[in-house]
């Protein structure tokens, strides 16, 4: 993961959005290498006050 933004939102919410790559081998034997983008949520816990993954979108365009 290659973060390219990191927000603090607020004292219990932030975000990172960036790009990442996915590796995987065809049919033929090719590795296969794809590029993507994700948004990370982070929530704050309230217990220990470390952030922790709350949410995980990406999107890969296959072409």
């Amino acid at each position: 993961m290659r973060p390219q933004e990191n927000i603090i939102a607020s004292d219990s919410i932030a975000y990172d959005f960036g790009t990442s790559s996915v590796y995987y081998t065809n049919a033929a034997g090719e590795p296969i290498e794809l590029d993507d983008t994700f948004l990370v949520i982070l929530k704050k816990d309230k217990g220990d006050g470390k952030w922790k993954i709350y949410r995980e979108v990406s999107s890969v365009i296959v072409e």
